[in-house]
């Protein structure tokens, strides 16, 4: 059973969607378990995490609020639940592991709800807020560290 929803993106913070500050990445990093990545692997997570945060901020103004975090975090999952029946099982996150989706799956019925999803994107969007201005800089999210 899950005790920390917000290590849903464990890893993850960042491919959401790529379209999506990403959900899509961030579930599927975050349930894939967070081992090392090789330099080039990095520059390539970087890379990604730039585009998404780009896609995410919708209006333009060089920062991502609550909203349009919320929004990314919503089309992500529903660009990751593949059968369309409004869950997420362990099937259609590809590299995620069984203790990671655990970690996520708040009530331990193995599959990831929608709320299951918000509530830990928005508890990393408060850890990513490092300024607390209520936004984030793409500075925060490039320097953001998921909970283990």
């Amino acid at each position: 059973m899950a005790s920390d929803p917000a290590s849903l993106t464990e890893g993850m913070i960042v491919t959401i969607r790529l379209p999506a500050l990403s959900v899509l990445a961030a579930v599927a990093a975050a349930l894939a378990g967070g081992a090392p990545q090789p330099a080039s692997a990095q520059v390539i997570d970087e890379t990604v995490t730039r585009e998404a945060f780009l896609t995410a901020d919708t209006n333009a103004d060089g920062v991502v609020d609550e909203a349009e975090f919320a929004a990314d975090s919503v089309t992500a999952f529903a660009d990751l639940d593949a059968n369309a029946d409004g869950v997420l099982i362990i099937e259609e996150l590809q590299g995620a592991t069984p203790a990671a989706f655990s970690r996520v799956d708040v009530d331990g019925d193995g599959r990831l709800t929608l709320d299951e999803v918000r509530q830990g994107r928005l508890a990393d969007f408060a850890r990513m807020d490092t300024s607390g201005d209520g936004v984030l800089t793409l500075d925060e999210v490039l320097k953001f560290e998921p909970a283990q």
